[in-house]
């Protein structure tokens, strides 16, 4: 750490431009927004499924409220709100994964 610190690095595409030239910067950039995109899209199509099963309202709504709680959730409590559900979130997992190895 003390040496990316020294370089004044702060980002992965910043090390990669340093080590392998300007091209590979872009292309990191381009891979890493279209990963956080997924996993934005995937993240919230599966808020909407659960709540079209525990709300029983049309898929659509539904992706419009789960991304909507997202969005509050985060503006609301900032950097910790989502540190703190990507916590519960790992909780759940790691149980439900024990659950289903019994």
């Amino acid at each position: 750490a003390p040496t990316i610190q020294r370089l004044g690095i702060y980002t992965v595409s910043q090390m990669l431009e340093l080590r392998y030239g300007a091209g590979s910067r872009t292309v990191s950039g381009i891979i890493m927004t279209a990963y956080g995109l997924m996993i934005s899209t995937t993240s919230t199509v599966a808020y909407g499924a659960i709540f079209h099963s525990l709300l029983s309202i049309d898929r659509v709504p539904a992706v419009l409220i789960g991304g909507a709680v997202v969005i509050i959730y985060s503006m609301l409590g900032g950097m910790w709100s989502i540190t703190m559900t990507d916590f519960v979130q790992f909780l759940i997992q790691t149980v439900g994964i024990f659950l289903i190895l019994l």
